[in-house]
């Protein structure tokens, strides 16, 4: 009797901890791109630039590396060129400086050198690219968790599908820029993506397990790792808990 009352106790507790427990759920949210001439989902080009968009992140980063592949110094004038969310402009130069933590913060410019999220920040107005030349630049967070009446949270697997016109983000850069040294015609180049698909995932279908390897041999012991089954450049997620 003793034994059967600690069994159903213990079950109990199981019960009691297992509905208390705090669950993890993703929402991968997909990137698509205006322009279709080419077949890249992140690249666009024109005949002065190629700009590559790294969307792949927790919660969403527009970073992007721009290469110059004409035959002229190009400058880029940061003053002029935004970031574009749902029609509102944020520049990528302003006179603001706000001290954070244990470093000096200049938002005057993206013309960072990436570790990680952290940056190194110049205050010059101008990106200058020499010719056949390439810079990583951070860019705006565009993720946003997503809720509507008919799309339930913490359901497993369910999806909705936007066009541009029913998307609830649109997002993109628009840059001004010269060639050469004397130049006074800017260029204009607009890159427009929108997010044209939304799903909810529950941790066991956002990952999987698999070897990790480095010159074909196994890493971490031989034991197997976590991934991300949509580390794609065109996807980003959001984490959050039930």
């Amino acid at each position: 009797m003793i034994n059967k009352i600690k069994i159903n106790f213990i079950l109990l507790c199981c019960i009691l901890f297992t509905s208390c427990a705090v669950v993890a759920f993703y929402q991968v949210q997909e990137v698509s791109k205006v322009d279709k001439s080419n077949n890249d989902l992140t690249k666009f080009e024109n005949n002065d630039l190629t700009i590559e968009y790294d969307f792949n992140s927790r919660n969403g980063y527009s970073d992007f590396k721009i290469f110059n592949h004409s035959d002229s110094l190009i400058s880029i004038d940061l003053e002029l060129t935004h970031f574009l969310l749902n029609d509102y402009a944020f520049p990528y130069y302003t006179n603001k400086v706000e001290i954070n933590s244990n470093s000096l913060l200049l938002y005057s410019s993206t013309n960072a050198i990436k570790t990680e999220r952290s940056s190194l920040y110049s205050n010059s107005k101008l990106l200058i690219l020499p010719p056949k030349t390439y810079k990583m630049i951070n860019g705006f967070n565009v993720s946003e968790l997503y809720k509507a009446c008919d799309f339930k949270m913490y359901n497993d697997s369910t999806s909705l599908i936007f066009n541009k016109e029913t998307t609830p983000t649109r997002f993109g850069n628009v840059f001004y820029y010269t060639k050469g040294f004397n130049s006074k015609t800017y260029n204009v180049f607009k890159n427009d993506f929108w997010i044209s698909k939304i799903t909810n995932l529950s941790h066991s279908k956002f990952t999987y397990w698999d070897y990790k390897y480095k010159c074909g041999a196994k890493q971490n012991n031989g034991l197997k790792v976590e991934f991300n089954k949509y580390s794609l450049s065109n996807f980003f997620y959001i984490k959050y808990l039930k």
